[in-house]
C-alpha cells in the first residue's frame, strides 16, 4: 500500500483543458508599468517565496526555486511581460 502510494503521486493525470485561462487585456497605464518591471522585480518575488507551501503540478518544491532564483529571474520577467502584455497564457499551458 505504501509502494503504490508513492508511485501514484509520480503518475501524471489525464489531458485536460484548462478552461480557466483567458485573461482581460490591461490598459495603457497599466502596459507602461509592465514594461518597466525590472529583473529585480522578478527576482525578489521568487526570493520571497514561502519553502513551506506546497509543490505545483509539476512538482518542483519552492526551496529549489528560491535558490536558483537568479538564474529564473530573467526568463520569469519576460514571461510575465509578454502574458500582461498580450493578456494570453503560452498555448502549451492551455492544455495540462
Amino acid at each position: 500500500m505504501l509502494a503504490d502510494t508513492f508511485m501514484s503521486k509520480y503518475s501524471l493525470s489525464d489531458l485536460q483543458e484548462n478552461e480557466f485561462s483567458s485573461l482581460n487585456s490591461i490598459s495603457e497605464d497599466d502596459a507602461f508599468e509592465v514594461q518597466h518591471l525590472e529583473l529585480g522585480d522578478a527576482g525578489a518575488v521568487l526570493e520571497g517565496l514561502r519553502e513551506d507551501s506546497a509543490t505545483g503540478p509539476d512538482m518542483l518544491p519552492t526551496r529549489i526555486l528560491r535558490k536558483i532564483s537568479r538564474v529564473l529571474a530573467l526568463p520569469v520577467l519576460l514571461l510575465v511581460q509578454s502574458i500582461l502584455a498580450t493578456g494570453r497564457w503560452p498555448e502549451c499551458w492551455l492544455v495540462h
